[in-house]
């Protein structure tokens, strides 16, 4: 604890996650955070591999917060309380381990990391230090979320037997993923886990349960090499690319008229790329990609519970459902869009937290009689990024009163493994041609490339 009695913070990953979703939230930028996290926190480095971006972090925040390429070096300088991870998934073992070891507690951003086994490790560094690991599965964040949390723990289906759910991102959203690093499998290990591991944990989180066993199946067909298209390498060298719904704009300029947000995606990306490689706008039909792009899946639970589970990453439109039937009825969870909205262009959510065209949440409570009650939920702090759950979550860190925060709501690093441990069991699955796979089979190592990445289109 640094002598003004505030929290001291290391942030270590500067895209927009790191410096949007926590950066601002602590230094209570509105829609980030609020006034109080700035009395209780203060950030004292920034760490990323590439410290060019992290020099245009410090521009977009108008800070001058000293900049490391590691962690230790950091720590080492600036000694802190915490070290929030918003690096690429397949560094978050390493990194989380070396911040618990040097007596910081953490906030790694989801999935806590890209196996079971890496998993294992952080678990047990936190344990031997002494520290905490928040994971920030904000998505427990939600109103609607928690609701579902609280009905199923209370009985009010009685007995969970099934859950059905899935992920359904539209070509945006989905594209996105095909733009950036987390196509490589080896980064992520899939969207499965990258990205639904906050609907994984939410089914484990509302059921109050642990996976022990997946099978499951997967593909990539859509986002392949189209030599038809006549596409460039990436967005801004395609003479195709404004026509294509995946075209990522490299020369956008964030919202709000600043000078420091003109053409921020181009700043923080082309104009640093020579220094760690990273490009940001490549094609989304190249041959890098070794994810797959639908999967679909079943999970038996300790407690006797069945599961199923789909992945869409190119519908027309996106959402997400969860479905829990018990012995006394079955609670559901959808969204409903209007049918003459008109959609906005929006392209830049899956990064920001604020997305356009959003259906209208609703959930249902079907009783054992077949009579339907439609259930109000309050919602609080939507203004904030992905509709208040990011605030949320950070303010419970703090010890921050806010309304609409629940201790069960914090996701430990035991419980985001057991999210990790299903995609983890399913990337086994679908490399064995969709066997069952047990929990006992992971822990060891990481989990296999699927076979779509090992095919040319």
């Amino acid at each position: 604890m640094s002598t003004s009695g505030k929290q001291r913070f290391i942030i270590a990953g500067l895209g927009n996650r790191g410096r949007d979703s926590f950066a601002r939230a602590l230094l209570s930028f509105p829609d980030r955070g609020l006034p109080e996290f700035k009395q209780k926190a203060e950030i004292v480095a920034f760490v990323d591999i590439n410290p060019e971006r992290a020099r245009v972090a410090n521009e977009v925040l108008g800070t001058r917060i000293p900049v490391f390429a590691g962690l230790a070096e950091a720590a080492s300088k600036h000694p802190a309380d915490w070290a929030i991870i918003t690096t690429n998934d397949n560094t978050h073992a390493d990194i989380c381990v070396e911040a618990l070891r040097r007596g910081m507690s953490v906030i790694v951003d989801k999935p806590l990391a890209t196996s079971v086994w890496e998993c294992e490790r952080i678990v047990a560094a936190s344990r031997e230090a002494g520290r905490q690991v928040v994971v920030g599965h904000n998505m427990r964040y939600n109103e609607h979320m928690f609701q579902m949390a609280r009905m199923v723990r209370s009985g009010a289906i009685g007995k969970v037997q099934q859950v059905e759910s899935g992920e359904v991102l539209d070509l945006t959203h989905g594209g996105s993923y095909f733009h950036r690093w987390h196509s490589e499998f080896s980064k992520s290990s899939g969207l499965l886990n990258h990205k639904c591991c906050h609907q994984l944990d939410i089914i484990n989180w509302v059921i109050d349960d642990r996976p022990v066993g997946v099978s499951a199946m997967g593909d990539r067909t859509y986002f392949v090499p189209r030599p038809d298209l006549k596409a460039g390498p990436r967005c801004s060298q395609c003479a195709i690319a404004k026509q294509c719904p995946h075209y990522c704009n490299i020369d956008v300029s964030y919202p709000g008229g600043r000078p420091e947000d003109e053409k921020r995606l181009r700043r923080m990306y082309v104009d640093v790329e020579h220094v760690d490689g990273f490009i940001r706008d490549a094609c989304v039909f190249s041959d890098r990609n070794t994810i797959n792009d639908h999967e679909v899946l079943n999970i038996r639970y300790a407690g006797g519970v069945l599961g199923s589970f789909s992945l869409m990453t190119f519908a027309p439109r996106e959402y997400n459902y969860f479905y829990f039937t018990g012995t006394e009825g079955r609670l559901e969870y959808s969204v409903v869009f209007e049918p003459n909205e008109k959609l906005d262009d929006n392209r830049s959510g899956a990064e920001t937290g604020f997305f356009a065209n959003e259906g209208k949440p609703q959930i249902r409570l079907l009783h054992k009689d077949g009579k339907v009650e439609f259930i109000n939920v309050k919602r609080l702090h939507k203004g904030y990024g992905h509709g208040g759950a990011d605030v949320k979550l950070i303010a419970s860190v703090l010890g921050v009163p806010i309304e609409g925060v629940d201790p069960i709501q914090r996701a430990t690093p035991e419980q985001a493994r057991n999210a990790v441990a299903i995609a983890d069991m399913a990337a086994r699955s679908i490399a064995g041609g969709g066997r069952y796979v047990a929990i006992e089979e992971t822990g060891r190592d990481r989990p296999p490339l699927p076979p779509s990445a090992r095919r040319k289109g």
